[in-house]
């Protein structure tokens, strides 16, 4: 699943989602350095709501004649487009400025924006800025990538589904910027177009604020172990299909991460969180929350299909990962290796063996007929998994 969609700064004043339908998406400028603000934004951006389309804003840094710190300019964005912020749009960093080397800066502000909105930011920038300076930091803090990359940029008419360009760092790609020349119905010049590795759920997931979702108040049970496992059960295993929630969403608004698990399926168990009112949530190995609920999960004994989120060697396990984005198959587990081939989202992988970095990626180890091939299936801190681009079975 792919989405098509097109960015807009100043250059675009009156454009009209109105008549251009096509895009699923618009990536909004909003702000520049300490003291540009795109004049046209807001209408852009409520045009673009109006008519129904995901949405993200974005932050050129360093803008010339308002460079200012990291914290400066990411406190001058969020003071600008705050009301985008709230479960609307994505904030974006456009890292193309004189200080693109300074990676220090760019991970500083992501992360004041994220503390300031509760919003991860994505990461924009281009192929040849990814080749010249280690952006593994931004990587590691598990920043969504949007990358430009044109080719020969000729005129062409309407969207396409081109596979990303190598990301030096990044195990995979969010979005990418493949052309700023194409014709588009309903808008008399060329702009910038982008295909979105996602569907609209995915898109919606990375605009919601952690922690902000509203809880509905439920009449509370006087007795929660009825019907829920209010201790920790240890392990379980799924009575049906069912799918893991963030890991602050203790409401399970927000929808569930990483696709659906089979019935059968078992987790490792850590703990409970609850609800404002009680309800009982199990947390998982990984940190990300499911059921308590008896008739959708078991106490079991025995281990869990997934790999344990520890451990620094190679662990022999012999399983399948499907994918739930596009990610690289390298020539050792290595971000910076060579790439065999870009499998997109859906692939099914057979591995024997996964190991855990002490920070950075859980990879899985695959037989081919001239050695191994490498994937990494998340994100790892201190020897823990903290994030999964799949599903294991």
């Amino acid at each position: 699943m792919s989405l098509n969609g097109v960015d807009v700064a100043s250059y675009q004043a009156g454009i009209n989602f109105g008549k251009v339908t096509s895009p699923d998406f618009a990536i909004i400028k909003g702000t520049g350095g300490t003291g540009y603000v795109n004049p046209y934004c807001d209408a852009q951006f409520q045009s673009a709501k109006k008519n129904g389309k995901l949405l993200g804003v974005y932050h050129y840094a360093n803008e010339v004649g308002y460079e200012g710190s990291a914290k400066a300019e990411a406190k001058f964005f969020v003071k600008n487009c705050k009301n985008y912020l709230k479960g609307d749009a994505i904030p974006i960093l456009d890292w193309e400025a004189q200080n693109k080397g300074d990676v220090k800066w760019a991970l500083t502000w992501l992360k004041e924006v994220e503390k300031l909105t509760g919003i991860k930011p994505w990461f924009y920038t281009y192929t040849g800025v990814l080749n010249s300076f280690n952006f593994s930091s931004i990587a590691k803090n598990d920043n969504a990538l949007w990358v430009a990359a044109y080719g020969q940029n000729i005129l062409t008419n309407g969207f396409k589904k081109p596979n990303p360009p190598k990301t030096p760092g990044f195990p995979q790609t969010a979005c990418f910027q493949y052309s700023s020349n194409t014709r588009i119905p309903g808008w008399g010049a060329s702009i910038d177009v982008n295909v979105f590795y996602g569907d609209k759920k995915a898109w919606k997931a990375y605009a919601t604020p952690k922690g902000k979702a509203a809880e509905k108040k439920e009449k509370k049970e006087k007795d929660w172990s009825k019907k829920y496992y209010t201790t920790n059960p240890k392990k379980v295993k799924l009575l049906k299909n069912d799918g893991l929630y963030g890991k602050n969403d203790v409401a399970f608004k927000k929808g569930k991460i990483g696709g659906t698990f089979k019935k059968g399926t078992n987790f490792n168990i850590t703990g409970i969180k609850k609800r404002s009112d009680g309800l009982p949530r199990l947390v998982t190995e990984s940190g990300y929350l499911l059921t308590a609920n008896r008739k959708y999960v078991q106490k079991v004994s025995g281990g869990a299909k997934k790999p344990a989120a520890k451990g620094t060697g190679w662990i022999k396990q012999n399983a399948t990962f499907t994918s739930n984005q596009a990610i690289y198959l390298r020539t050792s587990a290595s971000t910076s290796a060579g790439t065999i081939a870009l499998l997109p989202a859906g692939s099914k992988i057979k591995y024997n063996a996964f190991k855990l970095d002490a920070n950075g990626y859980v990879w899985i180890r695959q037989k081919r007929s001239n050695g191994y091939g490498y994937i990494a299936t998340g994100n790892t801190k201190n020897g823990k998994r903290t994030s999964s681009w799949g599903t294991f079975k």
